[in-house]
């Protein structure tokens, strides 16, 4: 396994060149360079080359110290520096620019190469991120890579992971339109690479929220749906405020939700479901799971229930699935076994008890499947049941029936954190 990281935004915290800029004077030049590359009018290698060119006279060994006092992203480097044999920076920067700072990290980094003619920096070779991706994988290397602008695009494309890092600034759009995760804290970053490293122990909250809503009729995907003046994702997460690994996973209006759920916390993982049209809940919580704790805590991102049973699901251990008496208008009903205690299958026809979306699957349990999540746990047959209080919100008459819900189970307003009291 090896760990590609673009160094730019990524390992740093803020972007080098506009420091750069700022440092030797050359803001305006370089202004107009980035803005024609960032509108598509100037490609990236026509780009790069031209920067070099106004950058060339400049001493290197000026930049080169001046990036050496860049700051890093402390969780990253420590990352970085606990498996550097499995970690490499690939930056486009040539080497006499970035040779200090990379150091840093006690790892192998590839960059562009050039030489020192009669004072001015000439390029001999232009690395290029995705040449880095195609050498890994042909020597059968699982590549995980992590990246946050428009030149990182087709080395994420080749990854089996693909990262995008929010840390410094919004990711480039053509990353978040096909990676698998999107992160915004640095801890949250560092700590999910570990995961993906090796298997930790503990419980990972994955919610789906990449559906389209149409049975719900309202235009939108159910995690922005307000509820009493707070939108369904806020609700949810409030559920989960003290989770430190939440998954979210999004695909319809995903820069909506990840804008939301950003101003309410950033320590979450954003899992991308790009075939939301095609796929349902069961994919999602496959594709939301990969490289979790040892339990998965999957929660429907259309599914609200009593706050203080929210509580009693995150502190049960083992595997379980939870039902409602019936709810909803469009119920998908649970088969108990003889004793009751037992799911024991699922029907859209009967049944005395609704499911209800809540359930915690060990991680080695979960596989992909294109259907529902309760279509995932048909294989796991029987496991026990647990009865809460709670409501899918899947129709319009749903929507219109669940403020009554929240009253009788004493939501207020302002918070939804009530079963902590």
């Amino acid at each position: 396994m090896k760990f590609v990281f673009d160094l730019d935004g990524t390992l740093t915290k803020y972007e080098t060149l506009p420091a750069i800029a700022a440092k030797f004077g050359v803001e305006k030049e370089l202004a107009v360079l980035t803005d024609k590359t960032i509108r598509g009018d100037t490609p990236f290698l026509e780009s790069f080359i031209q920067r070099v060119e106004i950058l060339s006279e400049i001493d290197p060994n000026e930049i080169s110290k001046l990036l050496s006092e860049v700051e890093v992203n402390q969780h990253l480097l420590q990352f970085i520096l606990e498996n550097n044999s499995d970690c490499i920076i690939a930056t486009g920067n040539y080497r006499g620019w970035v040779e200090q700072l990379c150091e840093k990290f006690k790892c192998e980094y590839r960059c562009s190469e050039g030489s020192l003619i009669d004072g001015k920096v000439k390029l001999s070779k232009v690395f290029i991120k995705d040449d880095l991706v195609k050498e890994l994988k042909e020597k059968g290397e699982f590549v995980v890579f992590i990246g946050d602008g428009n030149n990182d695009t087709e080395a994420m494309r080749l990854s089996d992971v693909g990262i995008a890092c929010g840390i410094a600034h919004q990711p480039a759009t053509s990353l978040m339109q096909l990676c698998d995760f999107v992160i915004y804290d640095d801890k949250t970053l560092g700590t999910f690479l570990k995961q993906i490293k090796s298997e930790k122990a503990g419980q990972t909250v994955v919610v789906p929220c990449a559906g389209i809503g149409s049975r719900l009729g309202l235009g939108k995907t159910k995690a922005l749906v307000e509820i009493n003046g707070k939108p369904l994702i806020k609700y949810i997460c409030d559920y989960f405020s003290e989770i430190e690994d939440l998954r979210i996973v999004v695909g319809f209006q995903a820069t909506s939700v990840i804008d939301l759920v950003l101003k309410i916390r950033k320590n979450v993982i954003f899992a991308f479901n790009h075939d939301y049209f095609h796929t349902m809940t069961g994919a999602s919580l496959a594709l939301g799971a990969r490289f979790c704790l040892d339990y998965v805590l999957a929660w429907d991102g259309d599914f609200m229930a009593k706050a203080s049973d929210v509580k009693k699901i995150i502190e049960k251990q083992g595997e379980f699935i939870c039902c409602t008496q019936p709810t909803s208008s469009d119920p998908v009903f649970v088969i108990t076994d003889k004793t009751g205690q037992q799911a024991a299958g699922f029907s859209r026809v009967h049944g005395v008890l609704e499911w209800s979306g809540p359930a915690k699957i060990k991680r080695e349990n979960i596989s992909y499947n294109d259907g529902n999540t309760y279509n995932l746990l048909e294989p796991l047959l029987p496991m026990p049941l647990f009865e809460i209080n709670g409501t899918h919100i899947d129709t319009y008459d749903d929507y219109l029936r669940l403020p009554k819900l929240l009253r009788e189970w004493n939501y207020t307003n302002e918070s939804a954190d009530v079963f902590y009291r």
